[in-house]
C-alpha cells in the first residue's frame, strides 16, 4: 500500500495525475471499527483493515498487529464490512457473506469454535444483503424476505430467539423481517427496524 501511495505522490508531483483523482482513490466507500480494529472499503472493491490482530481479526492470514491499512487478500468484490470485538465479518458484492478472527463463541458462523486468520465464507444457502458484529456475536440481513439471521454468544438472548443458548451457524429470526440490523463491536445486544 505504501509503495502505492508514493507511486501516485509522483504522478501528481510529474503532473500526470490530478489531485482530486489521486485522492478519490483513497477515499473510503465504507467504514468500520470494532474494538481493537478499523476497516475500510475503496473504490474498486479493495478491503483494509488494521489494528490490533491477536485472534487474527484482520484477515491478513497471520496474527501481526498493523498500525497502518494492509489488503485483506486480494478480492476486489468487498462492499460492507463489520468489525466486532475481536472479529470481522464482510458482504461482497455478490452477496456472499465472509468471516474472520476470533470465533470462541461461533461468531463466524462456520459451525465450529476455531479462530480463523484469513476471510472464511459463510455457507448458509442464499445471500446476504448486510451484516452488523458485536462483541461475541454476528448478525446480517438476507436479500430473500429482508429475513434477519443470527450467531454467536447469546448470554443475553443477543440473538433474539428466545433463549440463551449460543448458535455456530447462522439461524433465523422466525417471523421476523427487517429494513436494517445493528449492534456495536462492544454491544451484547442487537436493534433491528422493521
Amino acid at each position: 500500500m505504501r509503495w502505492l501511495i508514493g507511486l501516485v505522490a509522483c504522478a501528481v508531483l510529474a503532473g500526470l495525475l490530478s489531485i482530486d483523482k489521486a485522492s478519490a482513490a483513497f477515499r473510503a466507500i465504507t467504514s468500520t471499527t470494532g474494538t481493537w480494529t478499523s476497516a475500510a472499503t475503496y473504490p474498486g472493491g479493495n478491503l483494509t483493515d488494521w489494528g490490533q490482530n491477536s485472534l487474527g481479526q484482520l484477515g491478513i492470514g497471520s496474527t501481526t498487529d498493523s498500525p497502518s491499512p494492509v489488503h485483506v487478500g486480494s478480492a476486489t468484490t468487498w462492499a460492507k464490512p463489520a468489525a466486532g470485538g475481536a472479529f470481522a465479518c464482510a458482504v461482497r458484492t455478490d452477496g456472499t457473506l465472509w468471516c474472520w478472527g476470533d470465533n470462541s463463541k461461533g461468531q463466524l458462523g462456520l459451525g465450529d469454535l476455531i479462530n480463523r486468520t484469513s476471510p472464511v465464507q459463510v455457507t448458509t444457502p442464499g445471500t446476504w444483503s448486510a451484516v452488523t458484529a458485536g462483541a461475541a456475536h454476528t448478525c446480517g440481513k438476507r436479500t430473500t424476505g429482508n429475513s434477519v439471521w443470527c450467531w454467536g454468544n447469546n448470554s443475553f438472548g443477543q440473538l433474539g430467539l428466545g433463549d440463551h443458548t449460543n448458535r455456530k451457524t447462522p439461524a433465523q429470526l422466525s417471523g421476523f423481517s427487517s429494513t436494517s440490523v445493528a449492534t456495536g463491536p462492544t454491544a451484547f445486544f442487537t436493534l433491528a427496524a422493521s
